[in-house]
């Protein structure tokens, strides 16, 4: 399984600035983003992004893409059809994954 790390950060190593703001993300930057993210079928973010997509209405056009977004509150854990939310480690997911979509990855 081939895993394609993409990241937007700051200077500073931040994802995000106040009040979850990326403000700072270009278009350009995020359309990438959500080509590549298409072509893959799969996504893997944490928490806080996920809120923030789902804020904005940013997941209701991918909502055919399979979602997986990284907690660590182990009672926000879910499981549905195109949306896994998960306390596990990175590791772990890759895992889950790699035996659950051996040919979607």
């Amino acid at each position: 399984m081939k895993v394609i790390l993409q990241n937007a950060i700051t200077l500073n190593g931040l994802i995000a600035g106040k009040n979850h703001d990326t403000s700072w993300v270009s278009d350009a930057d995020w359309e990438n983003f959500m080509n590549l993210v298409k072509r893959i079928g799969v996504m893997i973010i944490g928490r806080v992004t996920y809120d923030v997509m789902k804020k904005e209405g940013e997941l209701k056009n991918y909502s055919y893409i399979l979602t997986v977004v990284m907690t660590g509150n182990r009672k926000l854990e879910k499981e549905d059809k195109n949306l896994i939310i998960s306390s596990k480690s990175p590791k772990q997911i890759l895992e889950f994954l790699k035996k659950r979509y051996p040919t979607s990855l």
